[in-house]
């Protein structure tokens, strides 16, 4: 590797569970909050670990979160929350639509998003400290000393392992009195080796722990798996053969881990896209609720 030896990523997982009483429902699931994750660069520089992220819709701060350090950059993981129809008289979050202002340590991001309900993804937050700022006197440019009128441009690069993973959204089912299987299929997943030393990689998932709806009930991660074979990976770019899945005839996903896709030595240079199917085993005694779990994926260097 020239610089990176593993990366790893996350994001959030979200299944909306309602009870039924014939055709009629009796329970409204609120809006499936957005999830946002990536870097935080204050001044071009990282920040201290427990920095404040905050996000902020028509200047009210509906979410916040602390940086952490992963690989040498300051990274941050924060869910918005969607203001619920069922409560007019309050606004608890975003609506489809409306502008997202990220804040570094109260520092306005150059960065901003908009809210979707099941919506985010990954983005890299850069702000300039204000409290810095002050008159100083800006640094003259240098006058050019005289010389031949030739020169040299040269450009370098530096390879890396590169992995990205989606959110993954489960559509709203209804709860029988008997145990369900809910299922979906997740776009726009990559990773890819550009370093050129055809040393191989592979690709780890794992998931925090139980489906949880923030009152205490839970949905067993033991019944949580995924599946994707040769068909759902695209080259985009590079050459050689591509990688292979390692969850072809699907494989539950655990807390410790489960490698998902691999590229032997002399493969896997490039990048590939790949699009994942989910399932889910919900339990008979499942109570209704938007139930969610934060997902990992790391991309790791050799075969």
């Amino acid at each position: 590797m020239s610089r990176i030896n593993a990366l790893r990523l996350l994001t959030s997982v979200t299944a909306i569970i309602c009870f039924m009483i014939g055709s009629t429902a009796v329970f409204a699931a609120p809006p499936i909050p957005a999830n946002f994750f990536g870097t935080a660069l204050l001044d071009g520089m990282n920040v201290p670990d427990g920095t404040l992220i905050e996000a902020v819709i028509n200047d009210v701060v509906y979410a916040t979160a602390q940086t952490s350090t992963y690989q040498g950059e300051s990274v941050f993981s924060i869910i918005v929350p969607g203001d619920d129809p069922d409560t007019p008289n309050v606004i608890e979050g975003g609506q489809d639509g409306d502008t997202i202002i990220f804040r570094i340590a109260g520092n306005d991001s150059t960065q901003n998003a908009t809210w979707a309900s099941g919506g985010g993804g990954q983005t890299a937050l850069i702000a300039t400290d204000n409290s810095n700022s002050g008159g100083s006197n800006p640094t003259p440019t240098p006058t050019p000393a005289p010389g031949d009128n030739d020169g040299t441009v040269q450009a370098s690069f530096i390879g890396a392992l590169l992995v990205k993973l989606q959110t993954v959204l489960f559509d709203q089912e209804s709860l029988t009195g008997e145990d369900i299987t809910i299922n979906t299929t997740s776009t726009g997943w990559m990773a890819g080796d550009t370093t050129g030393t055809n040393a191989g990689w592979r690709v780890n998932l794992s998931a925090v722990g139980d489906f949880t709806n923030g009152n205490g009930n839970t949905i067993p991660l033991n019944g949580f798996a995924i599946q994707f074979d040769g068909s759902d990976i695209t080259p985009r770019a590079g050459s050689g053969a591509a990688p292979s899945s390692l969850v072809a005839n699907g494989s539950t996903i655990t807390t410790s881990g489960i490698d998902i896709l691999a590229a032997s030595a002399g493969t896997g240079s490039g990048i590939y896209d790949f699009d994942p199917s989910f399932e889910l085993l919900v339990p008979s005694t499942t109570i209704a609720g938007t139930y969610n779990t934060t997902i990992y994926v790391t991309i790791t260097a050799g075969p």
